[in-house]
């Protein structure tokens, strides 16, 4: 995975930047206006990792008329990688070691004053946040890329703020002692060093890059390369058991001679050189991506809608952006071996040319690759996904690039209120209001016309689980599922759909049902029905029919608090609890003297003390334990040849069928 990216003086980026580029998960979203350099990181990490002779940079364009001296561009990504990937005991794994355990470990006051020092503590802070997910024991942290020093000369190898730091070069030559004897080794230069590493990661990874503008000629290559790319290793090995490592080095021993004659001829004042350090030869690795290109080459991918194909080329822009991602996707599910950890797909702006209908259904099938272990990399305009992801990281880059931050996509709306703090509230209407009016846009666009599509709104991850494991079974046609990230948001949500479609209830084809808990400090909210297809109910427990009603926002009953946890399926809400006990979790002990009452749901189906009820409440309140009982029950519930599902979810089931438009 790419961490993060040191960025000097390329394109639209002038003088120094960090841009960290992922926390705690494989997506990562870059946002901000046009013009701000989104675009350019990805560019910048696929000349990197594509361009094999790089003559010329996209050199920011002021300092290329300044000249380069003290402001050489760099592009340096940082490199998390997985240490069971990289075949131990090899002088790679050795220099991957040293680099990794030096950059774990550094801190602000080790860099020279030459750099600037927020850059610096930029990426300390963003690396000691990665230090507490990703264990440095089981992950290299490698910062490599390139620097063109001068105007007329090829770029090379750098590492970019990290060399002013003596400790690389110092331990390097010490641990790489034993590997005297092979040959690149011998020079036991930095220089050769970092030529090697870059070497290594350009191989390591698989880094596939779909650009905004896509033409007819461009995108036949990408759709080849991205083929490519993507059937991975498995039909690369099977090649190479036909095309022998002793039949290259004779191919290589022949061309070597002919090259040799040809200079002869010429008196040696001409001769071929590859324009780099290192004069590579021809490899097995070349003639099987060679053999796959070629058969490529001529292979159109088309679509069949009612028997008729179609070339894709022959389609509008986002058809095709949907067709590489469909193509994207399909390849990667079915080729496990390089899409962990190796294969990184970027894409800008996957919903460029796309209705807003599809811009949601577009963002969700990128959520599917990254859910492969692919690392994703998305730049981005709608924002409609952002409030909704539940993982990831969205960084954003204001103009002139005064503000880079990561927000964690976990908890979006907390890291907007800081981002907002920080700012002095400059950025609160392109970030928080924005992504708020792009995902209502899409629902309008979604349920309205010809679309019929059905939303079911609720508030967090956990309820949106629950609520899909038990409508599977109910064939609720065209359902979105979607949590929104708390009450307010919920509100917000209806309150905007509602003065949307006051006026357009005629064209409403789709429905949308709000789902809210009722918390122990519930505020009313004022809600009508007065849109046949739009609805908003809370949940609260009655105790006397042991039951779970759905309420009218209005309604004054507001005891006992009830959250989706109270509203679960009884009997499977009991399995949960005594398999936690099964495994572990003393403090329920309790659970095998428990009798079961005559109850539907979790709330009232156990026959426990206030004290017993607290030691529940105590533990789903712990970080993390509400999705790790969440896991369990839905595991049971998947698991079960019994269809249990709870009499409110059935209510909001007949709310989406035909024959049943009102509660």
């Amino acid at each position: 995975m790419i961490a993060g990216l040191f960025l000097r003086n390329f394109k639209s980026f002038k003088n120094q930047h960090y841009i960290p580029i992922m926390q705690d998960s494989s997506s990562s979203y870059f946002i901000g206006e046009n013009g701000v350099g989104k675009s350019t990181v990805l560019s910048a990490l696929n000349t990197v990792l594509n361009h094999n002779d790089i003559n010329r940079l996209d050199i920011n364009n002021e300092i290329r008329s300044q000249g380069l001296e003290t402001r050489e561009p760099f592009i340096v990504p940082v490199f998390l990688i997985e240490k069971s990937k990289v075949r131990r005991g090899t002088a790679m794994a050795r220099i991957l070691k040293v680099i990794s355990n030096i950059t774990w470990n550094l801190e602000s006051h080790e860099f020279t004053s030459t750099f600037q020092r927020n850059i610096v503590d930029r990426f300390i802070e963003h690396k000691d946040n990665l230090a507490q997910i990703y264990d440095e024991k089981t992950f290299f942290l490698i910062p490599i890329g390139f620097i063109k020093k001068k105007a007329n000369e090829t770029p090379v190898p750098s590492m970019s703020i990290f060399e002013s730091i003596p400790d690389y070069e110092e331990q390097l030559v010490e641990a790489l002692e034993p590997f005297t004897t092979i040959s690149w080794l011998k020079k036991g230069s930095l220089d050769e060093i970092k030529s090697k590493v870059l070497e290594f990661i350009k191989e390591f990874y698989s880094f596939i890059y779909l650009p905004a503008e896509i033409t007819v000629d461009s995108y036949s290559k990408i759709e080849g390369e991205l083929s490519q790319s993507l059937l991975g290793d498995d039909i690369q090995n099977k090649i190479q058991k036909i095309i022998k490592k002793k039949d290259i080095d004779e191919i290589n021993k022949h061309l070597n001679e002919y090259i040799a004659d040809v200079s002869s001829l010429l008196d040696n004042s001409y001769h071929f050189k590859k324009p780099s350090q290192r004069q590579t030869l021809f490899t097995q690795r070349h003639m099987i991506l060679k053999i796959i290109e070629t058969y490529f080459t001529d292979k159109i991918l088309h679509r069949r809608v009612d028997g008729r194909d179609t070339p894709i080329n022959n389609l509008s822009s986002g058809e095709k952006r949907k067709a590489l991602l469909d193509l994207a996707f399909a390849f990667l599910k079915s080729n496990p071996k390089k899409s962990v950890s190796q294969t990184i797909f970027a894409i800008d702006e996957p919903e460029l040319s796309l209705h807003a209908t599809a811009c949601f259904k577009q963002f969700e099938k990128l959520k599917k690759i990254s859910d492969l272990g692919v690392q994703t990399l998305i730049t981005t305009h709608w924002y409609g996904f952002l409030p909704v992801a539940g993982v990831g990281s969205a960084t954003y880059i204001s103009p002139n690039q005064t503000h880079i931050k990561l927000l964690n996509l976990r908890s979006f709306k907390e890291e907007i209120s800081n981002f907002v703090g920080e700012s002095k509230g400059i950025y609160l209407d392109t970030l928080e209001v924005k992504s708020t009016h792009d995902l209502v846009q899409s629902i309008i666009a979604s349920i309205t016309a010809t679309n019929n599509y059905n939303w079911l709104l609720c508030e967090g991850k956990t309820d949106k689980n629950y609520l899909e494991v038990h409508l599977e079974c109910e064939n609720v046609e065209n359902l979105i599922i979607l949590p929104v990230g708390g009450s307010f948001a919920l509100k917000d949500i209806y309150t905007y759909l509602t003065l949307a479609l006051k006026d357009r209830r005629s064209t409403i084809k789709g429905k949308v049902y709000c789902l809210l808990d009722t918390d122990q400090a519930y505020n009313e909210f004022h809600s009508t029905d007065s849109i046949t297809n739009l609805k908003i109910r809370r949940l609260l427990f009655n105790k006397k029919s042991g039951c779970i009603d759905l309420l009218k926002t209005t309604d004054n009953r507001v005891s006992p608090a009830t959250e989706i946890e109270d509203a679960l399926d009884g009997l499977f809400f009991y399995d949960t609890l005594y398999r936690l006990y099964e495994d572990g979790y003393k403090q329920f002990a309790f659970m095998q003297d428990i009798e079961t009452l005559t109850c539907e749901v979790s709330a009232g189906i156990l026959d426990i003390t206030k004290k017993q009820q607290e030691i529940i409440q105590n533990y789903l309140d712990q970080p993390g334990m509400k999705v790790d009982f969440c896991n369990r029950y839905c595991s049971l519930v998947m698991d079960s040849e019994d269809v249990s599902t709870p009499g409110w979810i059935l209510e909001i089931a007949d709310f989406f069928s035909d024959e049943n438009s009102k509660l």
